[in-house]
Order: structure tokens, then C-alpha cells, then sequence
């Protein structure tokens, strides 16, 4: 009887970074998605379309939550980078549009959601009592 090959289970070193630029990419363009569009302005909008931009939201973090179940460290490294240096920018006295603060205001709250909730993801060391 001839052993059969069992299938490898490691994608090749460049599949894999070229999933990983995927991933990368695709994490960019749904954090950038969750801005307000530039032409908003907050006294004018109505309540539906308030609440269709939260619903867009809500969908979209579930793309970074199923990211992060593939690479923590890539959604947090993201979300730490976008949002930093936003708040960077605003701290020099830079003045910056009020869609690009607000989305680093709401990624840090996204970030603080990721760690409460999944602490051991972004904290091994630390164990949830």
C-alpha cells in the first residue's frame, strides 16, 4: 500500500505575503471607508442618512473584526497608525478636517473595543479574571 502525500497546510512564503498585502490593502481602504464623506456637513444631514452612514459602519467593522481574526497585529497596527497620526496632526495645531478627526476619535474607540473585549489578542501575557 503506497502512503499518500498528506497536503501542505503552509502557503509558500510568497502566496503568503502577497496575502498579506492583500489584507493590508484591504484594511486601508474599509478604515478609510469609514469616514464621513468631505462634502458632509453634521448641522445638514437628516436622520436617515445619520443612521444609513451607521449601519455603513457597523458593516465595515465587520471586515476589520474578521481581519483581526486573521492578523491581530495588522488591524491593530493599522488602526494605531491611521489614528496617531491624525491626532499627531491636530496636536502640531495643524488644522485638519473635522471627517479626519472624527474617524481617529472613532478608531481609538474602535481600538479600545478590540482590546476590552479581546485582550488576550492583543495581550497575551495578560489573562481576563
Amino acid at each position: 500500500m503506497s502512503q499518500q502525500k498528506k497536503p501542505e497546510t503552509r502557503l509558500p512564503s510568497s502566496t503568503a505575503e502577497s496575502l498579506q498585502q492583500f489584507w493590508t490593502l484591504t484594511l486601508q481602504v474599509v478604515l478609510k471607508k469609514m469616514r464621513w464623506d468631505a462634502d458632509a456637513v453634521p448641522d445638514e444631514l437628516d436622520e436617515d442618512e445619520i443612521q444609513m452612514f451607521e449601519t455603513l459602519r457597523k458593516d465595515l467593522r465587520g471586515f476589520v473584526d474578521a481581519i483581526l481574526a486573521m492578523d491581530k497585529d495588522l488591524v491593530a497596527s493599522a488602526v494605531q497608525q491611521l489614528s496617531l497620526n491624525t491626532l499627531k496632526v491636530i496636536e502640531s495645531g495643524v488644522e485638519v478636517p473635522w471627517q479626519d478627526a472624527e474617524l481617529a476619535v472613532f478608531l481609538v474607540f474602535i481600538y479600545g473595543e478590540l482590546t476590552r473585549c479581546k485582550s488576550s489578542l492583543f495581550f497575551p501575557q495578560l489573562r481576563m479574571v
